[in-house]
């Protein structure tokens, strides 16, 4: 793993779940780009080759992954997919407020969102946009505090501040130790 520690039972299972969502997404986004009409887009959230793949990278049953475990898997990869284009779209905007806060406005994270919904883009709201970062932004700061070593929690502190600013489109200044404490207690 990339943390350069050992992993716990439920560590090592969540690992294997990105894996099986990594893969489950990787289906669902193909039958994505080929449906047309809303139906077809929410039955590629319940694809059955999906389901294969994901069980298959899981080490699980095809049985044992639910239409609930795709769903899950499309959601939290539309997040992580937003989540890099946040951090690329804010660090070439660089210390430019404006363009910063158009970061978030961006088409193709609207996409996103409908794509882990399984609804047509032109339908997303800007707040769904916001909601899906922010949960994102969450989760990256969080996994960073908490593989953080004792010895260096200020230098983490600070790195977790400025991902957590990269995938929300505000500036580290806005991130505040209280809100890093509100998202490790969430």
């Amino acid at each position: 793993n990339m943390t350069g520690r050992d992993l716990d039972d439920a560590e090592f299972e969540h690992e294997l779940m990105k894996a099986a969502a990594s893969k489950a997404k990787d289906v669902m986004s193909g039958c994505m780009q080929n449906a047309t009409t809303e139906e077809e887009k929410k039955a590629c959230l319940t694809n059955a080759e999906a389901k294969k793949e994901a069980a298959k990278a899981s080490g699980r049953d095809v049985s044992d992954i639910s239409d609930e475990d795709l769903r899950k898997f499309a959601r939290e990869g539309a997040m992580a997919d937003m989540a890099e284009v946040m951090k690329a779209c804010v660090e070439a905007a660089g210390e430019n407020a404006t363009a910063r806060k158009a970061c978030s406005r961006r088409s193709d994270l609207k996409d996103s969102v409908a794509a882990a919904m399984g609804g047509m883009a032109g339908k997303v709201t800007d707040s769904q946009v916001r909601e899906f970062l922010e949960k994102e932004a969450q989760s990256d700061a969080l996994m960073m505090l908490k593989n953080c070593n004792e010895s260096e929690k200020d230098v983490c502190a600070q790195q977790a501040k400025e991902l957590r600013a990269k995938a929300s489109g505000m500036s580290v200044e806005d991130i505040s130790d209280d809100l890093l404490e509100m998202d490790a207690k969430e």
